[in-house]
């Protein structure tokens, strides 16, 4: 019986059995492993591929869904992210708000939001090149451990009227009681990257062990690509009904 392996045939084999995927490497002639092989390498580079992009696209939704708690467009820019949290911090603060747990998780939120935006700021920062990248003074980092006094004034109260915040919003990396989520297996970056798949899938084709051997190592990556990126289109499916819930 002719054995053939495609990207259907391959991909299926991450979600099947270990004792049915060892029963079928062991049935095949090495002429088949190697088949076997060389299409596994092909669909573990790919399906890397593809995790990463959606994790990129991922970390952009989630700095959108961000701006959107703070009231802020697509378009903001880091002042904007800045004022928008000084402005929540004062009126979220929990010595302004009783003090109790509810006001501390809620603040926390925020907090985390503000973030996760610096930190999205800082990666922006550092793809561009040396000689634009500017990186803020210490002193225009806003201080979140006490609350700032009221200013005196119409227009400086104005000023400080806190943006329209969106409790809606879920919150990347925060659960809804406002702490910090367990980190996902997505979030470990034990994915490989296309070039580290690729150089980790050298085997000598003509040795039947390394060949059973790298078949094995196909199978446990797809296996890891397949449950992060599952997780992944999870988190996407939350983001964007909640994006699009905005428009």
């Amino acid at each position: 019986t002719t054995k053939v392996f495609n990207e259907t045939t391959v991909m299926s084999l991450a979600s099947a059995h270990d004792s049915d995927i060892e029963q079928l490497i062991k049935g095949l002639t090495d002429v088949q492993l190697r088949g076997l092989v060389h299409e596994s390498t092909e669909r573990v580079v790919d399906a890397s591929q593809g995790y990463h992009k959606k994790k990129a696209e991922l970390h952009q939704m989630g700095s959108r869904l961000n701006l959107v708690y703070f009231g802020l467009p697509a378009d903001a820019d880091e002042k904007a992210v800045d004022n928008a949290y000084r402005k929540c911090a004062r009126s979220m603060h929990p010595d302004k708000n009783g003090g109790t747990e509810a006001a501390k998780e809620k603040f926390q939120s925020m907090k985390a939001r503000y973030e996760a935006l610096k930190t999205h700021f800082a990666r922006e920062r550092e793809q561009q090149p040396t000689e634009q990248v500017q990186e803020p003074c210490p002193e225009q980092t806003p201080s979140e451990e006490k609350p700032i006094p009221e200013r005196d004034g119409d227009q400086e109260k104005e000023n400080d009227k806190t943006p329209n915040v969106s409790d809606s919003a879920p919150t990347p990396g925060v659960d809804d009681s406002g702490e910090t989520k367990r980190r996902e297996a997505y979030e470990e970056d034990e994915t490989p990257s296309s070039e580290d798949a690729a150089n980790a899938l050298a085997c000598d084709y003509a040795n039947r062990k390394s060949l059973e051997e790298m078949a094995w190592k196909m199978v446990r990556q797809m296996k890891n690509i397949k449950q992060n990126l599952d997780i992944l289109n999870e988190e996407y499916a939350r983001y964007d009904a909640a994006l699009k819930g905005k428009h």
